[in-house]
């Protein structure tokens, strides 16, 4: 049971699953996969569900010790029983960062 801030608990229920594989010292492939499903009540006492699930995934590429270059997707999903709204977004990024006071401890 879950609070909700509504003044009722909904019962809920999550999973995730993280993978990373590193193919080369450069190179990081990352997979992410989640589902929440929860119910919440109605004003007439019955319980409608939803189920959200999510995956993303993202290759990493380390530029040089500094710079990294990032290419990521994501997708997720609502879907509420007993109605017809299903709702999803999905996202493309690409970010480049940098390390900034890198400090190498021998």
């Amino acid at each position: 049971m879950q609070p909700t801030g509504f003044a009722f608990l909904s019962r809920q229920q999550s999973f995730e699953f993280k993978a990373s594989y590193i193919l080369s010292p450069r190179w990081t492939l990352s997979a992410d996969v989640r589902q929440t499903d929860y119910q919440n009540p109605q004003a007439n006492g019955v319980f409608y569900s939803v189920k959200v699930p999510y995956e993303s995934l993202s290759a990493t590429w380390q530029w040089t010790e500094r710079w990294t270059l990032t290419i990521a997707a994501s997708h997720v999903r609502e879907t509420v029983q007993q109605s017809s709204i299903d709702e999803q977004s999905q996202e493309l990024t690409l970010t480049l960062s940098r390390r900034f006071n890198h400090l190498h401890l021998h």
